[in-house]
């Protein structure tokens, strides 16, 4: 998401960039870097304290899941931005759950926990197969599939990725799961991109979900897709988020249910709405960010969809083995390939371990195409030619 720091400051502000992995783009973009992990509250004050940094016009967040960090800096220089415990409710599941299923918007059915005996509790009356998830954390740490024989051992290893020692145990819900993006300002609320989570593999590396990235334009049918819109817009009136952007992921039942899963108080990650939703539909929703952050009014315009195009976001995914070689992605990409890049990349040498969770993407790929078919077929032959070769725990065997 640092690659669209220069977009912001092509709008003519000066950045101050908070952030604990400064790369090229930082330095590029950046008119001063604080060195500071951007989810520890205290850590974010202190650095930015030390920095005297006396002018703010606005705070915000590229995608990142710390929304009370960004409410304490908007508190602290007097920006616009949401209260603290509105941005707290957006990030705690139990909180956010609770408040959605006290207002009558559909949740999985679920109990919340704190420790051993009350989490295995909740198994049993929610039935299996449940879900299991640690109450504060993203991209998929720690949640996994729950069945009778499993449960006691993934529910403590979600326990022991909780900075809180909570999890949350829901029932696990068949559909077809969206994310959807947008902003609210004054009441008035913008859906700025929608999608459909790619799920096709979801069980591959049971009990872990495999979250492979996104596809627009959504598959829906278009009474099916308002009421998944209405439902999310239900949520962030709840949550009183406002102003904001937020991203609702989102599942829509085999029996035609619209049923919210997270909403968060920022943009959606992994270039979301920034790069993949501007190439589908021409819609960016940074600069509506952005003007939100400095308290200006949102532009029709910038949040008005003017095309269609089939785009898709694809990964590969971590796999046990010894890396053998790694060499440096093409230059030159093929066409309808918008970006192939690493996430984590691998060294020579380096054992990976099986995949757990969103956090162990090696590449990815985002790609469009004159049907949705074509841009599949795109972002499979770039993935394939990663260069990469890791060489299988198993005698003789090479995955590539």
């Amino acid at each position: 998401m640092d690659r669209s720091l220069s977009e912001i400051a092509a709008m003519g502000y000066q950045l101050v960039v908070v952030t604990d992995t400064v790369t090229a783009q930082v330095i590029d973009a950046a008119d001063q870097v604080i060195e500071a992990y951007p989810r520890d509250v205290d850590a974010v004050m202190s650095q930015v304290g030390s920095a005297r940094i006396r002018s703010v016009v606005g705070v915000l967040s590229l995608g990142y899941e710390n929304p009370p960090v960004i409410s304490r800096l908007c508190e602290r220089f007097g920006t616009p931005g949401l209260p603290f415990d509105v941005a707290l409710n957006c990030t705690d599941k139990t909180r956010r759950i609770r408040l959605l299923d006290a207002a009558g918007i559909r949740v999985p059915r679920y109990r919340t926990a704190d420790n051993m005996r009350d989490a295995l509790q909740a198994f049993e009356e929610i039935g299996e197969p449940a879900v299991v998830k640690p109450a504060d954390l993203t991209s998929s740490i720690g949640v996994s599939l729950l069945h009778s024989g499993s449960a006691n051992h993934l529910i403590r290893e979600a326990f022991n990725m909780s900075p809180a020692g909570r999890v949350v145990v829901e029932e696990y819900l068949e559909g077809t799961e969206h994310t959807i993006e947008g902003v609210r300002q004054h009441g008035q609320v913008s859906i700025t991109g929608v999608s459909d989570r790619n799920y096709s593999d979801k069980l591959r590396f049971a009990p872990y979900f495999f979250e492979n990235g996104d596809t627009l334009p959504s598959s829906l049918p278009s009474t099916a897709l308002e009421d998944l819109i209405t439902t999310c817009v239900a949520a962030v009136d709840t949550l009183d988020l406002d102003p904001a952007v937020f991203s609702c992921d989102t599942l829509r039942t085999t029996d035609g249910e619209s049923v919210i899963l997270e909403v968060a108080a920022r943009m959606a990650g992994s270039r979301f709405g920034t790069e993949i939703v501007p190439l589908s539909t021409g819609v960016n929703v940074l600069p509506s960010a952005v003007r939100l952050a400095v308290d200006e009014p949102l532009q029709a315009s910038e949040t008005a969809p003017n095309s269609n195009r089939p785009v898709v976001l694809r990964y590969l995914a971590s796999s046990p083995g010894l890396v053998t070689t790694v060499d440096d992605l093409p230059a030159r990409t093929p066409n309808g390939v918008y970006d192939l890049f690493w996430e984590n990349r691998p060294q020579p040498g380096q054992r990976l371990q099986p995949y757990r969770s969103g956090k162990d993407m090696i590449a990815g790929v985002i790609a469009s195409g004159n049907s949705l078919a074509e841009a599949e077929l795109i972002a499979a032959r770039a993935l394939a030619e990663v260069p990469l070769t890791i060489e299988d725990q198993q005698p003789n065997s090479c995955v590539r």
